[in-house]
Formats: structure tokens, C-alpha cells, sequence
């Protein structure tokens, strides 16, 4: 599928990393700009298919898989685990990264989604965005450690016969889609909080300047500026009179 694979050494730009091989299929566009640091990764670029890579930019133990555009502009650091690589697969999908982003986040984009993430946005380990239609996030936002952002319900309720004709057909893969499940564009406005362990799931619109708490989860609404959104917490304290002596 994918071209003669060729170490970073052996291109034109002045990028030189460690352990790093890319694949380039026929007629696959990739660049990258001045002073760009890639280490301990592997990427593939399909053919057709377009990975632009600006200036200042490090990217560390990433697996990147492009079947579509990716755009990833200037100051951007791209970190993976230091025993494992990040996974971001672009799988029909279309990906904007602006500049001065520290990422850290899995990433998966399908179905022709749109993914775009603005400047200055910190997203933590562990995180993850699934993009099957649209998910726009905007600039100077900080997002936690283990978050899910989602437009899509990721798989079909197929009927019993047909996820079972799939398992057979793609063992020992399961979970296989052959069409897009239910989406809805997710939106995430600039200088919010999302807080560890939060869901964003499908159909939501985040406005301003927003905090989203620990383990909130978000389906279908709108957001509006300046709103500090948390799930219902419920203490239950359980007391115990220890009897003392002589009593």
C-alpha cells in the first residue's frame, strides 16, 4: 500500500530525529518546516494523502496513520508515552492543528470528519477525541488527564446477525464499522477548564470561558459562557459512637 519506507535522514528537511521511520504511498504530500524535531516515531502518510508539518515543532514517540489531510502549524509539541507510542489515526478525515499546542491526547478521526483545535491548548494523558463528523476546539483551553471528547456513539447497533457476520468476517478484529454510528458536531469554545475523567459527548456546545468538573459528563446541550458545570455529588458519611472505657 504505502512506498519505499524511508528514514527521516534520507529527506530534504533539516528535522533529524532518533528511532523515526515514515511511509510516503505514491503521490502522498509530506513536509515539514524548519527546526522540527521528530523522535521515536512512526509514521505513515497514504497515498493521496497530505501530512504538513510547520516550524519549531517536536514530536515525540507518536504513531501517526493519514488517510487525508493533516495540518499541523508552527510550536507544536506532540508527546506520546515514554514506553508506548500515541496513537493518531486518520482514517478519512480531515485534521487542523494552530500553533503553540502541547498535546498529549489519542486521537482518532474517521467517516470524514473535520477535527480542528485552535492555539495554546494543553490537552493531558489519557485523553481521548473520536471526530466521525465534526469536533471544533478553540484557543487557550486546559483539559485534564483521562477526558473523552466524542461526536459520534463510536459504533451501530447492528442486529444480531449482522455483528456477528462482521465478527466472522474480521476476526481477530471485533468491533468493525462499515458505516458512520449516529454523530453530532461537539464544539468547545477558548480559555475553558475540562475537568479530569470528563465526558463531552456528541451534540455539545461549549461557549467561553467555561469550567466542566471532574467527572461531569455532557450529552446534547449548550453550555453558556462564563458556566461552571458539575455532576451531582452525593456525600453519604456513615458515623459509628465507639464506647469508651466505663461507660
Amino acid at each position: 500500500m504505502f512506498g519505499k519506507i524511508r528514514k527521516l535522514a534520507n529527506l530534504k528537511f533539516s528535522y533529524l530525529g532518533t528511532r523515526s521511520v515514515v511511509g510516503v504511498g505514491k503521490g502522498g504530500n509530506f513536509s515539514v518546516g524548519n527546526n522540527t524535531l521528530i523522535t521515536n516515531s512512526h509514521i505513515t502518510v497514504a497515498p493521496g494523502s497530505k501530512l504538513l508539518i510547520g516550524n519549531n515543532c517536536s514530536i515525540q514517540n507518536l504513531r501517526l496513520n493519514v488517510n487525508g489531510v493533516v495540518r499541523i502549524n508552527d510550536f507544536n509539541f506532540i508527546i506520546g508515552p515514554s514506553r508506548s507510542k500515541l496513537l493518531w489515526n486518520i482514517n478519512d478525515g480531515d485534521l487542523t492543528i494552530g500553533s503553540h499546542n502541547r498535546l498529549r491526547n489519542k486521537l482518532l478521526v474517521r467517516f470524514g470528519g473535520v477535527l480542528e483545535i485552535g492555539e495554546y491548548n494543553n490537552i493531558n494523558e489519557n485523553s481521548e477525541i473520536r471526530c466521525d463528523e465534526q469536533v471544533s476546539i478553540g484557543d487557550f483551553n486546559q483539559i485534564s488527564y483521562n477526558c473523552v471528547i466524542w461526536d459520534t456513539n463510536t459504533h451501530n447497533i447492528y442486529s444480531d446477525e449482522k455483528r456477528r457476520e462482521l465478527t466472522v468476517k474480521h476476526f481477530p478484529r471485533f468491533g468493525m464499522e462499515t458505516e458512520r454510528p449516529k454523530t453530532s458536531p461537539v464544539s468547545i469554545g477558548s480559555d475553558c477548564w475540562i475537568g479530569r475523567e470528563a465526558s463531552v459527548l456528541k451534540g455539545v456546545r461549549i461557549n467561553d470561558s467555561c469550567v466542566v468538573g471532574y467527572r461531569t459528563t455532557l450529552s446534547n446541550c449548550v453550555i453558556d459562557k462564563n458556566m461552571t458545570v458539575v455532576s451531582e455529588i452525593k456525600n453519604t458519611i456513615f458515623l459509628r459512637k465507639v464506647a469508651k472505657s466505663g461507660d
